[in-house]
């Protein structure tokens, strides 16, 4: 065998070794060397696939309004909002992922007012918790923009001196 070229001699070389061997090797296939495999196709991972944990604080207000003589006022109190997500998406197709999502959220919010004769009327945020779908549209290899569609509930807690009762909200 007389090779002239690189590109000559290393076909030459493969189809030497494949008449020995059996097969060609993992660098003259059509695809990827594993270099840390047993020479199989290396596959593809998609970083925005499989699953994934957020968590998130800021800012949280409880809005008060009422009603007085035909007025309507704005009220309402101040605190941080604390929580975490969990989910799992996948891709469909090449640019939009697909995935379900579950969270929780906390306040520190509560609002208490003096209405007169020593009595105290107290509003207070519990947990939200929170579950859907998102669907995302890929902008980079390792960012989306994304929208949610789910349920969520939250109870209020109010309490009017000793007495408390609980009223959930809840809604998509």
């Amino acid at each position: 065998m007389v090779a002239r070229g690189g590109t000559e001699m290393k076909w030459t070389m493969v189809a030497a070794m494949t008449a020995v061997l059996g097969a060609a090797p993992a660098w003259a296939q059509d695809r990827p060397f594993d270099p840390y495999g047993d020479g199989g196709e290396v596959t593809y991972r998609d970083p925005m696939t499989g699953f994934r944990v957020e968590v998130a604080g800021g800012y949280d207000r409880l809005e008060i309004n009422y009603v007085d003589d035909d007025t309507k006022y704005y009220d309402g109190a101040d605190g941080i909002r604390y929580g975490g997500e969990i989910g799992y998406d996948v891709a469909i197709g090449g640019t939009v992922l697909l995935g379900a999502y579950g969270g929780y959220a906390g306040a520190s919010t509560k609002r208490c007012d003096d209405i007169g004769l020593s009595i105290e009327l107290c509003q207070k945020a519990k947990g939200e918790w929170s579950g859907g779908v998102r669907l995302g549209l890929r902008v980079a290899e390792r960012a989306q923009v994304y929208g949610k569609v789910g349920y969520a509930s939250m109870p209020l807690e109010f309490r009017y001196n000793t007495d408390r009762t609980t009223e959930t909200y809840a809604g998509m």
